[in-house]
């Protein structure tokens, strides 16, 4: 399994390397998307009920809209490019909020996930 991360911006670890946020995960054998909210609720949607993924890049932040037959997720962030194209290859195993602290961070190629919206489609 792929982890992907985004860099905490101080140091704490050994060395004075920056910690990682880990914002969102990848797995080549993953069945289902599990999408978390900063507060440990959770929704999790099977690949098979995937319709469409939407990425737009804006300032601020991009926005990455994933439609499933039921469900609309809205993954709100900086540098979500790489999670839209993981999609694509059905490879994203979850994707979690980040906590407050990290909202002010910079997004690396990592991306960042600052908020996730679901929505019952019919």
């Amino acid at each position: 399994m792929i982890r992907t991360s985004q860099l905490e911006g101080k140091t704490g670890a050994p060395g004075g390397l920056a910690l990682p946020v880990q914002c969102w995960g990848e797995d080549t054998k993953t069945l289902a998307v599990r999408f978390e909210f900063k507060n440990g609720d959770f929704f999790v949607f099977p690949y098979v009920n995937l319709l469409s993924v939407e990425y737009r890049a804006a300032d601020p932040g991009d926005e990455v809209k994933v439609r499933y037959s039921s469900h609309e997720v809205r993954v709100l962030g900086e540098g979500l490019r790489r999670l839209a194209l993981s999609f694509q290859r059905l490879q994203v195993e979850w994707g979690s909020e980040a906590a407050r602290r990290y909202e002010r961070a910079s997004a690396v190629d990592a991306g960042l996930v600052l908020g996730i919206e679901v929505r019952e489609t019919g």
